[in-house]
């Protein structure tokens, strides 16, 4: 910002202790000589505004987009204050957590210079617009969180991100379909895309997810039946479909021997209740209310234990099971 005064003619900065890089609008004469003995020894590509560590300067870059787009200073010294963050040894951004920081307009392109970036946590901001297809570019990502904001719609590329671990895009208002490109996220273990706009059907790919133990798509618009394939998630805990407009339950789904939580209600599911659920052991909540779902209720229901289970609003034909 020293660059705004103006007049530069008679500002003479020697004999002080200030750190290059310099600004661009300085001589060497303005500059003249430094005690630089203290300064970090940092490469021609980084650059050191607190005068402690070196910084890529790319990596900075981005950051102050970020910044400028929100309307916040674009200094270096406040960018490297947005929220939360880790620079690696070599100047490299590897952790930024940015939760109600104020951010807003779009996630910039520039993203995808952060290759470094294993931990990226955009929650609770004002960020709108499509996630750009860059961001499959951060193959190091293991968390990617962009949940509570106003985003509209997910890349082809994120299916790019094989190390991710847990992916959160709830709350946006994302519209489309979900890309099948998310089936190549072999090692996801956590998936939330609820609360959006999302129409067309569950991917069959997304059964290719089998270290997936949370997995949360309720309150959007799919539709169709759900995947057979989702009977490969033999690690999965949690599977809400809730509010969606979903037509069938595979039978596959009593594959699913560790599931705890099982929330379909408000769906269009016709046809009868698999009996194979009654043999998911596990369980402890199970909500297939508000459907259209007819015939008998497996009498393997008898076999749940401590289980809170809501099958109102359908159309089941007696007789019913002795046991409820």
């Amino acid at each position: 910002s020293i660059c705004n005064l103006i007049p530069l003619s008679s500002l003479h900065l020697s004999y002080n202790n200030l750190c290059p890089a310099y600004p661009t609008c300085l001589s060497e004469e303005q500059i003249g000589t430094q005690e630089t003995s203290e300064c970090p020894d940092c490469a021609e590509d980084e650059v050191s505004p607190d005068n402690y560590w070196c910084y890529d300067q790319s990596d900075l870059d981005v950051l102050t987009i970020f910044a400028e787009n929100s309307g916040l200073s674009i200094e270096y010294e406040d960018v490297l204050n947005i929220g939360s963050q880790s620079w690696d040894v070599n100047g490299k951004l590897n952790y930024w957590v940015c939760i109600t920081c104020d951010l807003s307009g779009e996630i910039p392109p520039e993203i995808g210079n952060l290759t470094e970036l294993g931990y990226l946590q955009l929650s609770y901001n004002n960020l709108t617009g499509s996630i750009p297809p860059e961001i499959g570019n951060l193959d190091e990502l293991v968390t990617l969180t962009l949940s509570d904001n106003e985003l509209t719609s997910i890349p082809l590329e994120i299916g790019n991100l094989i190390n991710l671990e847990n992916l959160t895009l709830s709350d946006n208002v994302l519209t489309g379909s979900i890309p099948s490109s998310i089936g190549n996220l072999s090692e996801l273990y956590q998936l939330y895309i609820n609360n959006n706009d999302l129409t067309g059907s569950i991917p069959p790919e997304i059964g290719n997810l089998s270290n997936l133990v949370h997995l949360s798509l309720y309150n959007n618009t799919l539709s169709g039946s759900i995947p057979s394939e989702i009977g490969n998630l033999d690690e999965l805990m949690t599977l809400a479909l809730s509010d969606n407009e979903l037509t069938s339950i595979p039978l596959e789904i009593g594959n699913l021997i560790n599931l705890e939580n099982l929330f379909l209600s408000d769906n269009e599911l016709t046809g009868s209740i698999p009996p194979a659920i009654g043999s998911l052991n596990s369980l402890s909540n199970l909500d297939i209310a508000d459907n259209a779902l007819s015939g008998l209720i497996p009498n393997s229901f008898c076999n749940f234990s401590n289980i809170d289970i809501d099958l109102s609003d359908n159309n089941f034909c007696p007789s019913y099971p002795t046991c409820l």
